[in-house]
């Protein structure tokens, strides 16, 4: 005859059984997201997306760090959450906790996603909006007064990312076919392949642009504009 089984037999059965599935992690929030984005993320991500990783991961450590992989408290973290003023660092935080417990469940550091307890608020992004024919006069007229005014000018009129536009050789430029290639990014001190290879392109050079591009020494080598990206951000505040 069989032997019944208690019901608090059965859950301690289970529960034991559950222990085994999962790995002993000592991790803190604080030390898992830096293997996390070291190990799972350093050969896939763009250099421009793992800046963005990293200066969100500070948020991430400075409010969450102290708080234990295995043992999250999804509680003390909407807490935390709701603690938070500034949308978008509470979005980032969000979205990149989501991800690195996503892997720890993989993992087994954690028997479930935590983050799926959190509530939060998503909020609107705003949007750029273009420039006024009058605000537009008044940049080209600053531009008049400044020596890096002419890299403000072709960012204007040739629709150019600031890495984009760091990047031009001078052996970019086309004069006889009024044109600028587009084919690499400066980004962190160095030249990089362009975001995407919908970026490779020939911009055109405007009839409004021309007479600036033809003061330029087209016999020269090199970058057109050797400076950083925090120099030519000062330059169009």
């Amino acid at each position: 005859m069989q032997k019944k089984v208690s019901t608090e037999q059965q859950i301690d059965f289970l529960y034991n059984q559950a222990q085994l599935t999962f790995v002993p992690c000592s991790y803190t929030v604080a030390e898992w997201s830096k293997i996390w984005l070291t190990s799972f993320k350093g050969e896939v991500l763009r250099d421009s997306s793992k800046e963005k990783y990293q200066r969100t991961i500070k948020h991430i450590i400075k409010n969450f760090g102290h708080l234990s992989v295995s043992t999250f408290d999804s509680l003390q973290a909407q807490i935390i959450f709701n603690s938070i003023k500034q949308p978008s660092i509470k979005d980032d935080c969000y979205t990149l906790l989501f991800e690195m417990f996503k892997k720890a469940t993989k993992l087994r550091y954690c028997p479930f996603n935590p983050m799926d307890v959190i509530e939060i608020k998503k909020h609107k992004k705003q949007h750029g909006k273009a420039l006024t024919r009058e605000q537009e006069q008044a940049l080209v007229n600053a531009c008049q007064t400044n020596y890096r005014g002419l890299a403000i000018l072709i960012c204007l009129y040739c629709g150019l990312r600031r890495g984009e536009l760091l990047a031009i050789n001078y052996e970019d430029i086309d004069l006889e076919n009024r044109t600028i290639a587009i084919n690499k990014q400066f980004q962190n001190g160095k030249i990089v392949p362009p975001k995407t290879e919908s970026s490779i392109r020939l911009v055109p050079i405007l009839d409004v642009l021309l007479p600036y591009i033809e003061k330029l020494d087209l016999t020269k080598t090199g970058r057109l504009f050797p400076i950083t990206e925090t120099t030519i951000r000062e330059h169009f505040q």
